[in-house]
C-alpha cells in the first residue's frame, strides 16, 4: 500500500543561520493507513549545507484529530538550480 500523491502542500517557514523550520498543511489524494485523514499537518526542518544544497525532514500527521495518527516521516536531500 502506497501514501499516493500528495496534492498540494503549503509551508510557513522562517529561517535561523543556515535552519529553516515550516509548518503548515498537507492534503493527499486519498486515507492512507498511517494518517487517517486526508488533510494533515505538515512540519519540516532544513538545513540549508551552502547556498545550492539542504537535508530537510519533514513529518505529516492528522495530530489526533482521527483514532488512526502514526505519521509519516521523509528525509529528503535536494539541490536549488539558479
Amino acid at each position: 500500500d502506497h501514501l499516493g500523491v500528495m496534492g498540494g502542500q503549503v509551508l510557513l517557514v522562517d529561517g535561523f543561520g543556515r535552519f529553516d523550520i515550516g509548518l503548515g498543511l498537507a492534503y493527499m489524494n486519498r486515507v492512507h493507513e498511517q494518517l487517517g485523514s486526508q488533510l494533515n499537518f505538515a512540519l519540516m526542518l532544513r538545513w540549508r549545507v551552502n547556498d545550492r544544497w539542504y537535508v530537510s525532514v519533514r513529518h505529516f500527521s492528522n495530530s489526533g484529530t482521527t483514532e488512526n495518527n502514526r505519521g509519516v516521516d521523509m528525509i529528503t536531500v535536494g539541490r536549488r538550480f539558479q
